[in-house]
């Protein structure tokens, strides 16, 4: 099948095989971790709090990890990454098992997640371009999102599942072994493409040449642009659903396990629209679409009252997002040479990250004060503002792959 093709590449199945089953355990993780936060404080103030510092540091260090990945083989990157987050996962284990766990505690091992992120990310988006070819590789991107959100469908599942029965803590534990799955698959993993990086260029030089990059690109910009308002003002809904599942559904743990499971089916779906797709022409149109489509879906879903409206409408907002996302990220590395894909997917990766924990920051703090489902539809309203402005800016023309691999 079409929409499966690169897996027809030796690698990227051994790389798919080993993502799949690391991200179930990541996501039972993520969606443990927000309903242990809101449980333990009942406050959504605490709980953006938290996920603020599990996405803030890849803000700051994101252009070092970018600089490592165009320096160093992804493959020995992302041992070093998964290996970290194993033992952070492990960390997490411990402390929730302890019986004794503290706010800044919590807030510290987030943090420690959200460093190794930093690296991790553009690390991915290197390897993935060293195991298939050029024609593959926006089925590549597109199959790489679509196991990430995928595995929203069975990591929050049984994840919710072991919460409403027992611990937390068994869902960290789970995550942790789930990492030895990814470093056994990045083990025997053979890399056919080098990084191209100029070793008589210091580390500042690098990364400035990343920035450079982008800045001399109005597509790039107006692209980045679009991103950041998308996911700070529309993203911060998929980590604030324990707090939307208890204090607005009124649901309990199994309930919001299926709403996790509806929105991951709803984001595998607008994944796998893009692996369909066999040429690049028109992206730009889908990302504006994807936009708005998201847009008015969040807005509708913003205004359910119980279970059934929300698994409803939850899946076609993470359709549109992911949908807008994945064909963003595409375009992003169609533009992006082989030299400079690990410092321009970081940049990338650092807008993502730098509108993501304000959002989420910003979103549960307004939540606090204005309630979330007016909070949620302020921020549907001016996603879709920023759509239209973008529709009116970005240059018409259709952005044509560069030597994406050598």
């Amino acid at each position: 099948m079409s929409a499966f093709r690169a897996l027809r590449h030796r690698d990227f199945s051994i790389y798919f095989a080993g993502q799949l089953i690391s991200l179930v355990g990541t996501w039972m993780q993520s969606v443990a971790l927000g309903w242990w936060v809101y449980r333990l404080t009942g406050r959504v103030s605490l709980l953006g709090l938290v996920m603020f510092a599990a996405q803030a540091p890849t803000l700051l260090l994101a252009p070092l990890g970018g600089m490592l990945a165009d320096r160093m083989p992804a493959r020995t990157l992302l041992l070093i990454t998964q290996a970290t987050y194993l033992v952070q996962a492990l960390g997490m284990t411990l402390l929730a098992f302890s019986g004794h766990p503290t706010i800044p505690m919590i807030l510290g091992l987030a943090v420690a997640s959200g460093a190794i992120t930093a690296f991790d990310l553009p690390g991915r988006q290197v390897l993935v371009a060293q195991v298939v070819d050029q024609e593959t590789l926006p089925n590549a991107i597109a199959l790489q999102s679509a196991i990430f959100h995928g595995s929203r469908i069975v990591g929050p599942f049984f994840a919710l599942h072991i919460v409403a029965i027992s611990h937390e803590g068994w869902c960290f534990l789970v995550n942790a072994v789930s990492y030895m799955a990814s470093i056994a698959a990045l083990a025997v993993l053979r890399t056919r493409y080098q990084p191209e990086y100029k070793e008589r260029h210091s580390a500042l030089q690098q990364i400035t040449e990343g920035f450079q990059f982008i800045w001399e690109r109005p597509a790039f910009r107006h692209l980045m642009g679009l991103l950041a308002l998308i996911v700070g003002l529309g993203m911060p809904f998929t980590t604030l659903l324990p707090a939307l599942a208890q204090g607005v559904l009124h649901i309990d743990a199994r309930g919001l396990g299926w709403l996790v499971v509806s929105s991951g089916l709803g984001a595998t779906a607008g994944a796998m629209l893009l692996a369909t797709r066999k040429e690049v022409k028109g992206l730009d149109r889908m990302v504006f679409a994807s936009a708005v489509f998201f847009a008015a879906s969040l807005g509708c879903f913003a205004q359910a009252r119980s279970l059934t409206p929300a698994m409803i409408l939850l899946p076609l907002a993470s359709f549109g997002l992911v949908a807008f996302n994945t064909a963003t990220n595409t375009l992003a590395q169609l533009m992006t040479p082989n030299a400079m894909r690990g410092r321009v997917t970081s940049l990338y990766s650092m807008v993502f990250m730098f509108a993501m924990p304000l959002g989420i920051l910003g979103t549960g703090f307004l939540g606090q004060r204005l309630g979330l489902p007016l909070t949620l539809g302020l921020g549907a309203g001016g996603c879709l503002v920023g759509a239209l402005v973008f529709a009116g800016v970005y240059p018409k023309r259709t952005v044509a792959p560069v030597d994406t691999v050598a």
